[in-house]
């Protein structure tokens, strides 16, 4: 669903942390078994198939995709920082989680 933290896949890029967020021009987030993204630490967006092409973010996740990118590899620190921001959103939005509850 739209504010769901992502590892997005596009063919001949990494693994990549990303929103699912609403297609602006287009006014929607889901088409045709695929998700709109954006990409964090980056300024694109797409249409990424949720088959084999989407994976949540989370913990486990991050280790196993990390653990097949190498250091030397020339979008390391990139994705480094991206998983940052997403890991900043994630804190965020468990925040505002936990005042709903407490509220």
């Amino acid at each position: 669903k739209i504010g769901d933290l992502v590892w997005a896949k596009v063919s001949g890029y990494p693994w990549w942390p990303a929103t699912v967020s609403r297609n602006v021009k287009q006014k929607m987030w889901k088409k045709g078994g695929k998700i709109w993204v954006n990409f964090f630490n980056d300024s694109q967006s797409a249409w990424i198939p949720v088959k084999n092409n989407l994976l949540p973010f989370n913990a486990i996740n991050t280790t196993t995709v990390m653990e097949k990118i190498k250091p030397t590899h020339r979008s390391y620190d990139l994705i480094k920082e991206a998983i940052e921001e997403a890991g900043e959103v994630q804190k965020k939005q468990a925040d505002e989680a936990m005042e709903v509850t407490v509220a």
